[in-house]
């Protein structure tokens, strides 16, 4: 059960009404930053390819290219979330948000990784129960004054609802970019920038679903 002390900024719009708010006034930017991210990784990963093939052989320059891939397709999805808890939160500059969620994200990831390191089943939930972390830090006014760790809440949260995580990873990590893939030539921007921006924005507008997802099942927590 949530603690009153702890209520988040309540969201009582439906859920449709949210979606058409954040499409009016974050769709672009969201779409910009996915157009940016995407654009970047597969940038990242036709180098990648370049000197995996090379006929000198392959360059140590490889796993550079690898590392800022990871690291690309952690933050950029971060990014877009933030914005969204940001229209949520307006009292909270996106810098500041940006600083502390991006603290506690990398403690959840490293976390996460540890105990995938261990077992692989263990560490994939806990990265599913670190999934409200940037809600915690961007809603929860408990959180600003220091009383409340973001890993622990969201855990908290996530074992409560962690088939519903994982439903949503489901539709949104597997399902949908699987279905994404078959249109591969048309979302890269190397060969395509025409037919790559509206993929983007298709794909900001999937994501809200899954952020407007992901904030009612942590509103209702909040508020139970």
């Amino acid at each position: 059960m949530g603690d009153t002390t702890t209520n988040s900024t309540t969201l009582n719009s439906s859920f449709w009404a949210q979606f058409k708010d954040l499409s009016t006034h974050r769709l672009w930017m969201i779409a910009l930053v996915f157009f940016i991210g995407i654009a970047t990784d597969q940038i990242l990963l036709y180098n990648m390819q370049k000197m995996l093939f090379s006929p000198t052989g392959t360059s140590p320059w490889i796993w550079g290219f690898a590392i800022l891939s990871i690291l690309n397709n952690l933050f950029y999805p971060l990014l877009a979330l933030l914005l969204c808890l940001q229209k949520f939160n307006p009292s909270q500059t996106f810098l500041t948000l940006l600083n502390q969620s991006s603290k506690e994200v990398l403690r959840a990831w490293g976390k996460s990784f540890l105990w995938a390191f261990a077992l692989v089943v263990p560490g994939f939930l806990k990265f599913l129960k670190y999934s409200f972390v940037p809600l915690v830090v961007g809603l929860n006014p408990v959180y600003q004054t220091g009383q409340l760790d973001a890993l622990k809440e969201s855990e908290r949260i996530g074992k409560q609802h962690l088939g519903k995580l994982l439903g949503l990873f489901m539709i949104f990590s597997l399902i949908i970019p699987l279905a994404l893939s078959q249109f591969s030539e048309e979302r890269n921007v190397i060969v395509s920038m025409k037919t790559a921006l509206p993929f983007a924005f298709f794909e900001a507008l999937i994501y809200l679903i899954y952020v407007l997802s992901l904030l009612r099942i942590y509103d209702r927590e909040m508020r139970s």
